[in-house]
């Protein structure tokens, strides 16, 4: 039988584990972001200068980011 631990050691080894940690960690900071600048998602579109459908897919962790 294959405990928890057996298994989370495993997805640590996934390319893919890391990367949905860094789409939920950036989605989490914008968030935070927002609040503290009362923000709403229309606003941080407006300064991003994209679609508050953007920025909507953004904080879901929906959109593919390309950080290049």
């Amino acid at each position: 039988m294959t405990t928890f631990t057996q298994l989370l050691r495993n997805a640590e080894q996934s390319e893919q584990y890391w990367i949905s940690g860094a789409q939920i960690g950036f989605s989490m900071k914008i968030a935070s972001i927002m609040k503290e600048e009362n923000l709403n998602q229309k606003q941080l579109a407006e300064i991003l200068e994209v679609s508050p459908a953007y920025v909507s897919k953004l904080l879901a962790g929906n959109q593919n980011l390309t950080l290049n």
